[in-house]
């Protein structure tokens, strides 16, 4: 009596990771029609690991290659590009009152105020640019259709029209006075939704070397209240 084990997964853990895996593969196809499993080897799970960070899976997407899934260990907890995110979390509103940080850069100055995102997808589906709202104006929300005033964050002389399609409203609460508001997705779900988020930015948007700038905007309304705000809180220096 002759007995066959088959296997259903196959790591890789040193070498050409593209190369071994294809051949791999290739060999998997084979010897599964040799012996006839109809489809048993030939859908085996190819695994690889091997210190994989970022620019590897980059590499091994140019490349072209045959991984089912990849052991990412040593490299899974921080990034080696940027091991740290600084994040702070600043006050934008106490009570009914919008507040602001004001700095002499620029970049770390925050915008007042509750705010409401919204993405605005053109004719062809893709994702054109994202408009803060004010959050707290029922009537400041971009409408299907119909034209919507999007000024830039820190030049108010830069602005367009925008025609959205469809308009996403990105910020839907999970929590609210304690209570759970909105069903909880599983780690797949998740999945799915981000791949989708991402298959309506241009390419240019997702590549690795200099990626072209994403447009976020401000609504007419956030932007003028950001203005009061901003000229309210800056101090008038004094010279004599």
């Amino acid at each position: 009596m002759a007995y066959m084990v088959l296997l259903d997964s196959c790591s890789i853990d040193s070498g050409d990771l593209a190369y071994l895996s294809r051949e791999c593969r290739r060999l998997l196809i084979e010897y599964d029609t040799i012996l006839g499993l109809e489809g048993v080897l030939s859908k085996a799970t190819i695994v690889a690991s091997n210190e994989i960070d970022v620019a590897t899976l980059l590499a091994l997407q140019q490349q072209g290659h045959s991984i089912d899934a990849f052991g990412i260990g040593t490299r899974l907890v921080t990034c080696s590009d940027q091991p740290a995110m600084g994040c702070v979390y600043k006050l934008v509103q106490l009570g009914d009152d919008p507040r602001m940080k004001l700095s002499e850069e620029l970049s770390k100055e925050t915008l007042p105020g509750v705010k409401m995102p919204f993405r605005l997808l053109g004719q062809a589906g893709g994702a054109i640019v994202d408009v803060l709202c004010r959050g707290d104006d029922a009537d400041d929300r971009p409408q299907a259709k119909e034209r919507f005033l999007c000024i830039h964050p820190s030049d108010p002389d830069r602005r367009i029209h925008a025609v959205p399609s469809v308009v996403q409203e990105l910020l839907l609460p999970l929590w609210k006075d304690g209570k759970i508001v909105r069903e909880t997705e599983d780690i797949h779900a998740v999945r799915r939704r981000v791949l989708a988020d991402l298959a309506i930015l241009r390419d240019d948007y997702k590549r690795t070397l200099n990626p072209t700038p994403y447009k976020v905007s401000l609504s007419a309304a956030m932007a003028e209240m950001y203005r009061k705000v901003r000229a309210k809180t800056a101090r008038v220096a004094e010279i004599s």
